[in-house]
């Protein structure tokens, strides 16, 4: 049989604790080159339903450890938009029901089969703030607490929940462009993690004397100055449009979390990267991206994350790879098995007994 989670079940069965640790450790494996995965794919095209454009997005790894592969795959409705000056790619939930669409199949290495199906959208917040905990983990001092954090969506509120797990947080400055949003947020995060949280009207303000810097938005472009590091501090960003290539520069050690390259575009109809994605970009060049080593490089334990307290570090943790979606199919797989969780149906509704 195969089992499908959806996320509900998701939520209920996945802790970023254990994301944490299982990501830490399996980034160990592919340091070593016990694990492999694919750089993402994105195919466009326009679309007649509610205007945008049509986005088709898919990674997939492969972890022998586990005996497990896995394909995720996303299928968006997405429009251009503008927020405070700044282009953002917004989604557009026009599956039947007002939904969104994306999911992963963790597939078998002994026989081929479809061991599981699970919903993407509580994982992806997860396992993206929980990848930035490794980095934190490894590349913050030990004694680092304050945090300055850009943004103050999902996948903000979950880097500093991640954070909050490897390091002993005692103040979190809050910034975005919305006034509205950041004293919102703000109090939010504090009073579900216990920690001192207040927004601030200038990144820059925030960032002085900090420990920690995050960034977490969906922004086009870049969101941060270098101007800003400071000596000793960790700085982190989750997409390379809002991250300073000039930044990653000038830290003493940068990681990234893949260094074979960005995301992959396929256009039809005559649209074009700009048009879709805002201006154009060229993060991975001028951050050396391709030089850099890797977060799996330093969880393998093949080069040290910080050597002393006063150098500037800095994880790009900017591209999506497969293998964290099978890192955490198998956490979800094994926990669904011993649990009894989720809904099955005949494996062999997606197997054949012939091929054409």
């Amino acid at each position: 049989m195969t089992i499908i989670l959806d996320n509900d079940d998701v939520a209920e069965m996945l802790t970023m604790t254990d994301c944490i640790e299982a990501l830490d450790k399996a980034y160990g494996d592919l340091g070593k080159g016990e694990g492999t995965f694919r750089d993402r794919l994105e195919l466009i095209g326009p679309t007649g339903n509610k205007g945008g454009f049509y986005s088709l997005k898919t990674v997939d790894g492969l972890w022998p450890r586990k005996g497990v592969s896995v394909m995720r795959l996303v299928s968006d409705v997405k429009e251009i938009t503008e927020v405070d000056g700044r282009t953002r790619r917004r989604k557009i939930p026009a599956a039947p029901g007002d939904r969104y669409v994306g999911f992963a199949i963790v597939l078998s290495i002994e026989t081929g089969a479809p061991l599981l199906i699970y919903t993407d959208g509580v994982v992806n917040p997860i396992r993206v703030a929980a990848t930035t905990a490794v980095g934190i983990r490894h590349m913050a001092r030990q004694d680092a607490s304050v945090l300055a954090i850009i943004g103050s969506g999902r996948q903000a509120y979950r880097q500093i929940e991640a954070a909050a797990h490897v390091r002993d947080l005692t103040e979190v400055r809050c910034f975005s462009p919305s006034e509205e949003n950041r004293a919102g947020f703000a109090k939010s995060v504090s009073e579900d993690f216990g920690v001192d949280a207040a927004p601030w009207n200038s990144a820059e303000d925030a960032v002085k004397g900090a420990d920690i810097v995050l960034s977490a938005t969906n922004s086009r472009s870049p969101v941060f100055d270098a101007a800003w590091l400071e000596s000793g501090q960790f700085y982190s960003g989750i997409t390379a449009r809002e991250m300073s290539a000039e930044a990653v520069c000038k830290a003493d050690i940068a990681v990234c979390l893949s260094n074979t390259g960005e995301s992959f575009y396929q256009a039809t109809h005559g649209l074009t990267d700009a048009e879709v994605s805002g201006p154009p970009n060229n993060f991975v060049e001028e951050a050396g991206l391709h030089d850099l080593h890797t977060i799996a490089d330093i969880a393998a334990g093949n080069i040290q994350g910080r050597e002393t307290d006063d150098q500037i570090t800095c994880f790009a943790n900017t591209i999506g790879i497969g293998f964290q979606w099978v890192v955490v199919g198998a956490l979800l797989l094994e926990k669904a098995q011993a649990e009894g969780r989720g809904r099955e149906f005949p494996t062999e509704w997606l197997t054949q007994a012939k091929m054409g």
